[in-house]
């Protein structure tokens, strides 16, 4: 007895171009990706500090719904995975939402496409400068230099 693959592989065929033409999930399944990629991102760690990858992703993302979900998985992300030590991560999350909220307004945001990387670079310096005075963090300098090139994704 024989068995061939290709009555399977035409069923995948027609299955994958049936859902290949709905542009409702097709967007779907692309939202849920920022929102997955925000989440799994948020895990990253270098010296036992978490890592600024959400915030790179989220003034990388196109505006409207990947912005929000891209927050939305960073924040729950930095929750689950570092618990009241993500602190930081959400402090980085909502103040990239409020500079994509305040700068996509701005008319001259088009001309100038260095402006987010600066304002994530600003973000993550200032928030890592506070936390090594304020709160006497016990993560090394490095783990902070670390984070301004990814902050600044340009």
């Amino acid at each position: 007895m024989m068995v061939t693959t290709k009555p399977f592989a035409r069923q995948v065929q027609a299955f994958v171009q049936r859902w290949d033409t709905r542009e409702d999930w097709k967007k779907a399944a692309k939202n849920g990706l920022f929102a997955l990629c925000g989440f799994l991102l948020s895990a990253a760690s270098l010296g036992n500090c978490c890592q600024c990858f959400p915030l790179a992703l989220l003034l990388c993302a196109p505006p409207g719904w990947p912005v929000l979900l891209t927050a939305a998985g960073g924040a729950v992300g930095y929750l689950v995975f570092w618990g009241m030590a993500g602190l930081t991560g959400l402090g980085w999350i909502v103040m990239g939402l409020l500079a994509e909220l305040i700068v996509e307004r701005l008319p001259f945001e088009k001309s100038t496409p260095m402006l987010m990387p600066a304002i994530g670079g600003t973000i993550v310096a200032g928030t890592d400068l506070v936390l090594l005075d304020w709160r006497r963090c016990p993560c090394p300098c490095m783990c902070f230099g670390w984070d301004l090139p990814w902050a600044a994704p340009g």
